[in-house]
């Protein structure tokens, strides 16, 4: 286990304590402030990955174009079923979870990648929500008219963890690489419990900032500029900012002229799950990039 990840194990129980001596709501409002601010900030750079990934400059204006339609597309998606938006942005951000998790570890089956980084992230997902079923279920119904049985997440958790460790033993059996798999399997006790003694908003924005979207940033600024320092932090900054300031107006849009016909909550997730789309995608032919 990389000293990063002890850094990531340490902060992320810090945040919990500190969170004990803060009244509830300011802990919420401090969980949305953190992923409408690091959280959407870190899919905000991707026209900056886009230029860099496409040698052929001429082609940049269709790439931008089909990034746009992409986000325009996952709009109206959120706009006309909540219930399928909901389920894209699972399977979509499990992949997305997992390809930031593991993807620096060597893959010795290349036909079981995507399972591998999908499996994670839905695994990911099952621990928080069996321990704030309860959250979700209410949450499901609010928000997107879904009706779920406890029962469900019971079987959500063995089966995306059946399927995550297997995948990973058939990675790393032939290799005798089993230290991953004990890693793994330490990762997934702590966050249990993690998840356990949060809130389902807070654990998971913690969760999304502390080991998702800061490390993201990281390895984005190190593939746009090679090395990580201020000036090259401040210049992801600046590049990021439009977008990024776009988001947030348009949440405060919807908000203003729809309050009434959608929750605060709902309207987060949608620019959420705009963004995160055609950043996932961004994202995945990154990593396919360095790897070559």
């Amino acid at each position: 286990m990389s000293k990063n990840q002890h850094y990531k194990i340490f902060i992320s129980i810090f945040f919990l304590w500190l969170f004990m001596f803060i009244p509830n709501q300011t802990v919420v409002i401090i969980s949305y402030f953190s992923v409408m601010t690091l959280g959407i900030y870190h899919g905000s750079n991707d026209i900056q990955l886009i230029k860099k990934l496409n040698k052929n400059n001429s082609s940049n204006l269709l790439l931008v174009t089909t990034y746009i339609v992409i986000l325009f597309i996952s709009i109206i998606l959120f706009i006309f079923s909540k219930t399928i938006t909901f389920i894209a942005f699972i399977t979509l951000s499990s992949y997305h979870f997992g390809e930031q998790h593991l993807h620096k570890k060597k893959i010795n089956r290349k036909q079981i990648e995507v399972w591998m980084y999908s499996f994670h992230g839905l695994f990911i997902f099952s621990l928080l929500f069996i321990n704030k079923y309860e959250e979700v279920i209410s949450i499901s119904s609010e928000l997107f008219r879904l009706n779920l049985h406890p029962n469900i997440f019971k079987t959500f958790t063995i089966v995306s963890g059946c399927f995550y460790f297997t995948t990973l033993f058939v990675n790393y059996y032939k290799s005798g690489d089993y230290s991953t798999i004990f890693e793994e399997i330490i990762y997934s006790v702590f966050f249990f419990i993690f998840f356990k003694a949060s809130s389902l908003i807070v654990g998971f924005s913690l969760y999304f900032i502390i080991w998702h979207s800061i490390p993201s940033i990281y390895d984005q600024i190190l593939f746009l500029h090679k090395k990580i320092s201020k000036s090259t932090l401040k210049l992801y900054l600046k590049k990021s900012f439009a977008l990024w300031l776009l988001s947030l107006i348009s949440v405060y849009f919807i908000y203003y002229f729809f309050g009434n016909s959608y929750l605060f909550e709902s309207i987060v997730f949608g620019v959420l799950f705009a963004i995160s789309t055609p950043h996932i995608f961004v994202m995945l032919f990154m990593n396919l990039i360095k790897k070559k």
